[in-house]
């Protein structure tokens, strides 16, 4: 099952023996079917995303680190 975006609230942790509670998140649950749609879906138009991003008159601003990371994730997982 896949949780809303909105219901991504801390739960604040209560344990008795821990002095300074952390909160912690639900985990939300993807599909794998849906994991791999978008894997495929970035690499095969990762050079399409990158042209898009190059081409925005923001270009400068932003950089390229996002395009980086994602060309850094897509080429550890491999092709799909």
């Amino acid at each position: 099952s896949i949780i809303p975006s909105d219901e991504h609230q801390p739960i604040e942790n209560n344990l008795l023996d821990s002095t300074a509670p952390s909160p912690t998140y639900p985990m939300s649950y993807i599909s794998d079917a849906n994991v791999l749609a978008l894997h495929r879906l970035l690499w095969y138009h990762q050079e399409k995303i990158g042209d898009y991003l190059s081409s925005g008159r923001d270009h400068k601003a932003i950089g390229r680190r996002p395009f980086d990371k994602m060309a850094t994730l897509l080429a550890y997982l491999g092709p799909p």
